[in-house]
């Protein structure tokens, strides 16, 4: 799957922060996961809204990156771009019809994996596209570089069989 955009669109991204690879889940929190390849340059990252139109945005650095949400049920409903001053230069919207636009349950104790992507800037076209990637892998690498949620139940939005 690869989605393009080139639209401007001014405002400020929030980041939630990655958790800190010592980290271990806590009864209280869901957890999202996704492994990323990104190109030098433009910052990306993928917007998650949840049930109450909360919206958060999960950066995708290179590595695997994980990050704690309130549990309840969200949609990855855009990928922004955006300056490392915290600007967003670029919003292009995900159809909900779209394999990484359906709605996912975050529950307490438990990891998501959004799958493997990879980010590309080219001029003004900014490209995200995913990376093919199994569940067993994606769990693989959010345990190698998370060690403390070894045995953290995952499950996965958009890996392959």
């Amino acid at each position: 799957m690869t989605l393009g955009g080139v639209a401007v669109a001014l405002g400020c991204v929030s980041t939630q922060p990655n958790l800190a690879t010592t980290a271990v889940p806590t009864p209280d929190s869901g957890y999202v996961s996704v492994v990323s390849q990104s190109g030098p340059g433009t910052e990306f990252g993928l917007g998650l809204v949840d049930d109450h139109q909360d919206s958060y945005t999960i950066s995708l650095h290179q590595g695997v990156g994980l990050v704690a949400l309130p549990p309840g049920t969200y949609r990855v409903a855009y990928w922004a771009t955006f300056a490392f001053t915290g600007e967003r230069l670029t919003k292009q919207a995900i159809p909900a019809g779209d394999a990484l636009g359906q709605p996912f349950d975050v529950e307490a104790g438990n990891v998501m994996l959004l799958g493997d992507w990879t980010t590309e800037q080219v001029g003004f076209v900014f490209r995200l596209r995913s990376v093919r990637i199994s569940q067993a892998e994606a769990a693989a690498a959010l345990r190698r570089n998370y060690p403390g949620f070894a045995n953290a139940p995952v499950a996965c939005v958009i890996c392959a069989p």
